[in-house]
């Protein structure tokens, strides 16, 4: 299976850099533009279909690009969500620290874990790891887009190609594996088309 991972376009709660997962903010116009950019860039791999994240930005960023390339959207599924931020939800890194003296560098912090409704990070993984199982049993002979999160796309490169550190998926930042039998190959790195909103 050839996957492309891609997180969703730009929504207002990224704009003002909140930490959102359970939220579900619709594009704004940015990211409209974002989604029909990466739609382009995703042309010459021949795609077939698209899976996706069952959150609004998602499935937005997942229909734009589905009506560029001509491909269907055949599944929105929650495991493709983001991991969940808990009490830290809808907050700024500034305000995080404030209140937790936690230093929000990236959305894979396991100092969150203590946190009173966070996704721990061993649980994450596991989550992450069933949702690439699902795709290969699924479309293991496609050539599919996953319309996902920044912290599921960090996730999946940390678990498959090695070393995230500086390693970051901005809104629409997408990277291309080769996947068989829940092993996956980097195939082409990250590319970002912007450089104001990661995690």
């Amino acid at each position: 299976m050839l996957l492309a991972l891609v997180r969703h376009a730009e929504t207002d709660s990224n704009a003002k850099k909140l930490w959102v997962s359970d939220q579900d903010l619709p594009l704004n116009e940015k990211g409209k533009i974002q989604a029909e950019k990466v739609a382009y860039i995703m042309k010459p791999y021949n795609f077939e279909l698209i899976v996706s994240s069952d959150k609004v930005r998602a499935m937005e960023t997942a229909s734009i690009i589905s009506n560029i390339l001509g491909i269907p959207v055949v599944k929105k599924d929650p495991i493709f969500r983001d991991r969940y931020y808990g009490e830290v939800e809808g907050m700024t890194s500034s305000q995080i620290l404030q209140k937790y003296g936690i230093k929000m560098n990236n959305s894979l912090n396991e100092d969150i874990d203590k946190l009173t409704g966070t996704e721990r990070i061993p649980q994450f993984r596991i989550r992450v790891k069933s949702g690439l199982i699902s795709l290969l049993k699924d479309y293991g002979d496609k050539r599919v887009i996953l319309v996902t999160h920044g912290a599921f796309a960090r996730m999946f490169y940390r678990i498959y190609q090695g070393n995230d550190d500086k390693i970051y998926f901005y809104n629409c930042g997408n990277a291309i594996f080769d996947c068989n039998d829940d092993n996956c190959r980097l195939v082409r790195d990250v590319v970002n088309l912007d450089s104001d909103d990661g995690s």
